[in-house]
């Protein structure tokens, strides 16, 4: 299985909130989970927060779906994400690739974001 290093930790690509190729670690981009590093992962995500506008290599047609990532994981570990912000070269969307965003979707992936940060936290309690 592919990695990529990040802040010197090894991780896949369920770590990122933009996988390009599963193939390609070099095209994951915006680290939002470090496994048994709840420091890193805050701090991962405020950087996303941060860098989703600036981040050029996320397509137009990907951009809502990466910004729900990000912003679940914000709001799983106690952060406010806001609106998704515009990026930097706004580009019309074409009729075929826009997205209406859909706020069950954004809830759904929100709520297994929250999940899967209580399933390791429970883990980690039982000692695994």
């Amino acid at each position: 299985m592919a990695t990529k290093l990040v802040d010197r930790v090894h991780l896949g690509s369920e770590s990122f909130a933009f996988v390009g190729s599963i193939e390609d670690p070099d095209s994951w981009k915006l680290p939002v989970y470090f496994p048994n590093d709840r420091n890193k992962t805050i701090n991962h995500i405020k950087s996303a927060l941060f860098r989703f506008a600036t981040t050029k290599d996320i397509p137009d047609a990907d951009r809502a779906d990466v910004w729900k990532v990000i912003a679940g994981a914000a709001k799983a570990h106690g952060l406010k994400a806001g609106q998704q912000p515009a990026s930097v070269a706004p580009v019309a969307a074409h009729p075929e690739t826009a997205k209406v965003l859909d706020a069950d979707e954004q809830e759904l992936k929100e709520a297994r974001a929250v999940g899967a940060m209580r399933a390791e936290r429970l883990l980690q309690k039982m000692g695994y």
